[in-house]
């Protein structure tokens, strides 16, 4: 919001050629191809700080080879996520980008683009990459030849980190959801001045948007100056539509939902929460439900610092379950004796290294072990099943309930069978 480095006004010929350099054009060997689920054996990485030569088990590395030399004194790590076309829709990481801000950032699109084999091909043909910065906006001057969309370290705020469990938005705004969908959007979707792969879409958040600006429900009537300025900026641009849609899609995930003061997106949109969408744009709730799951597919990773019972039912009193309910598979990272609790839908759950309890709750369940069946002793307790991994600092000791399927690395097991 007021940070936008629009990209959608020009993708000349010159321009694309450079953004394919960058991304390492079509060159599949650098390439990561990534479902949105996510939820196979995946243990840690240890590529950190400047180290981007250490091997790991999650595809983050060096930068590609035919990378150009700006890219590669300006980043010190890369995910791809690969397109259905073999191109690569490259994720370029400054140092103080930590391993599962750049996973997450390369999920979030991945669970955008489920079913969406001809947007991601579109915006693998035209150079889409993401520029995950230190720090904040305006903490650091980018480069003239840097032409990938800007995320920077600050918004991007992981799964039960301490900013994800604030209500604090001034401090911790996750600005993830935002940026990646703009580069979806430019890049892929379409525009008026730039037509994509989904131009049907396109013309549907136009409606939307349009709509929705007649009555007052983005901005509002409440909406200051400077917002004003913005909107008239954003026509100048072309991209009102663009961030339109991000406003409906962080309320429709409830990113907006604990904010203090009425309305999402820092007041400019009238919804904060789903059914607020549903009752005050059903043209907008139209467009997300015509585009978007309802429900967040990809494997969250906690972040190692949480401690308790991370949940994903909606809990009024825990003001971060109004993101966390939309998730659907997570798992524990770090050693902290921490537990997770699923929620109705089929919930895949995984631990970290210390002592965790998983309750699956409703739905068929499935606990995600990193290991061969043979590595754990597996104990049943009643309706409770104790997993102990032979090997340290991995899956550590599982308490499981209401969980119907053990997925270890070699084979999965119902829990009908023990």
């Amino acid at each position: 919001m007021f940070k936008r480095k629009l990209l959608s006004s020009g993708l000349a010929t010159g321009i694309i050629a450079s953004l394919l350099t960058a991304c390492g054009g079509s060159d599949s060997s650098n390439s990561v191809t990534s479902s949105s689920n996510n939820t196979g054996n995946e243990g840690t990485t240890t590529v950190t700080g400047n180290d981007c030569n250490t091997s790991n088990t999650v595809g983050i590395n060096p930068l590609p080879a035919a990378s150009n030399a700006l890219y590669k004194t300006t980043f010190c790590k890369y995910l791809g996520l690969a397109a259905p076309n073999g191109k690569v829709i490259g994720f370029y990481a400054q140092q103080a980008i930590s391993d599962d801000q750049l996973l997450r950032a390369q999920r979030i699109l991945a669970f955008y683009l489920e079913g969406k084999d001809t947007v991601a091909n579109r915006m693998a043909d035209n150079g889409a990459h993401m520029m995950l910065l230190n720090g904040a906006d305006g903490d650091i001057e980018l480069a003239d030849g840097l032409q990938g969309q800007p995320l920077y370290e600050k918004e991007m705020i992981t799964e039960g980190s301490v900013g994800y469990l604030s209500a604090n938005f001034e401090t911790y705004r996750d600005a993830s959801f935002e940026e990646i969908l703009h580069l979806m959007h430019d890049y892929g979707i379409g525009t008026e001045s730039q037509p994509g792969a989904d131009m049907a879409f396109s013309i549907q958040v136009k409606q939307a948007r349009e709509n929705a600006m007649t009555q007052s429900l983005w901005p509002t009537a409440s909406a200051d100056q400077g917002t004003l300025n913005w909107i008239v900026e954003l026509r100048q641009e072309g991209s009102l539509s663009q961030e339109y849609l991000a406003a409906v899609l962080d309320s429709y995930y409830g990113l907006w939902q604990a904010y203090s003061e009425p309305g999402g997106m820092w007041g400019i949109y009238a919804a904060k929460s789903r059914s607020d969408i549903q009752s005050q744009d059903p043209l907008g709730y139209a467009a997300m439900q015509s585009f978007f799951q309802p429900y967040l597919t990809y494997l969250a990773r906690i972040d190692p610092s949480f401690e308790g019972t991370f949940s994903l039912q909606l809990d009024n009193n825990q003001s971060y379950t109004y993101q966390s309910q939309y998730l659907t598979h997570a798992r524990l990272t770090g050693s902290n004796d921490s537990n997770l609790q699923g929620n109705a839908r089929d919930n895949q759950l995984a631990g970290n290294a210390g002592s965790n309890t998983l309750d699956g709750a409703e739905g068929t369940d499935t606990v995600l072990l990193q290991g061969d069946y043979s590595d754990y002793s597996i104990q049943k307790n009643g309706d409770h099943i104790l997993i102990q991994d032979s090997l340290n600092n991995r899956d550590g000791t599982i308490e499981i309930r209401r969980i119907e399927v053990m997925k270890f690395k070699d084979q999965s097991i119902s829990i009908t069978e023990l």
